[in-house]
């Protein structure tokens, strides 16, 4: 009877220990597949100044703290009394008639960086903008086929059982 107990006993926690570590296991991965991409434009003064780069978000992260973990000590900011405002990106700092303004998934931004909460798979764009009255409304997608410095991935067709198609030669 006691070898029956400590054999139960020792499959018992063999068996937690097995589920314990799946659940751990799912739960990394989930948190692994949280991204967002950050790209930065210059306009006229530099162009491209970051290409679309994809990064690892963690709950709450923001705009704002997404930008300084990518850019480091080249953002400038100041915290005002309607939440902190990006002064400068890597030298290149707003003036009397220009700004740095940010949008997420090519919509412009109703909120300050430092309050817009990333979600997975967001894409958001720091641009500067030299004159409030000439504000760029293009896309992403626009604004780097126009600069034509980065190579931006077009999917290509699926065929049959989610293979891609082979292209002619």
């Amino acid at each position: 009877m006691a070898m029956l107990k400590k054999w139960l006993l020792t499959s018992l926690m063999a068996v937690t220990l097995v589920f314990v570590s799946f659940a751990n296991t799912v739960h990394i991965t989930f948190a692994e597949g949280n991204t967002a991409k950050l790209a930065i434009i210059g306009e006229s003064q530099k162009g491209i100044m970051l290409c679309p780069k994809e990064e690892q978000i963690k709950d709450g992260e923001t705009a704002l703290s997404l930008l300084q973990k990518v850019m480091g000590d080249k953002v400038e900011s100041e915290t005002m009394s309607f939440g902190t405002y990006v002064k400068g990106i890597d030298g290149l700092m707003a003036g009397a008639t220009s700004a740095w303004l940010y949008d997420v998934n090519d919509q412009s931004a109703e909120v300050g960086a430092d309050s817009y909460k990333l979600k997975s798979g967001d894409v958001v764009v720091f641009r500067f903008v030299s004159d409030w009255s000439n504000i760029s409304q293009e896309t992403l997608k626009e604004t780097l086929d126009k600069f034509r410095t980065c190579k931006t991935e077009e999917p290509k067709p699926e065929g049959e059982n989610g293979k891609p198609t082979v292209e002619p030669k």
